[in-house]
């Protein structure tokens, strides 16, 4: 697998837009952290084409941004594993 030093986070990657940013960021060699507010198999397997597509990490996050304690969990966690956050 080819990765990138690059990498974005995208939230809401499970919706129209962020379907489309994942994408275009993927095709242009990002590795891509896809944030969506809720678990979907049809989402899970958009990601996993796009990995063997494109030759670049992809990577769920799962949590609801309105719920603050449970973005805080997760977010720590994605900074502690990611060597870097490039695009937002």
């Amino acid at each position: 697998m080819v990765t990138s030093s690059k990498s974005v986070l995208v939230t809401g990657a499970n919706g129209g837009i962020g379907r489309a940013v994942i994408k275009v960021m993927a095709e242009r060699g990002f590795n891509i952290y896809a944030h969506a507010r809720k678990k979907d198999a049809e989402f899970e397997k958009y990601l996993e084409d796009l990995r063997k597509k494109h030759l670049v990490e992809v990577t769920s996050l799962y949590f609801d941004l309105t719920d603050y304690e449970a973005m805080k969990t997760k977010i720590t966690a994605l900074i502690k594993e990611a060597d870097s956050i490039d695009v937002l």
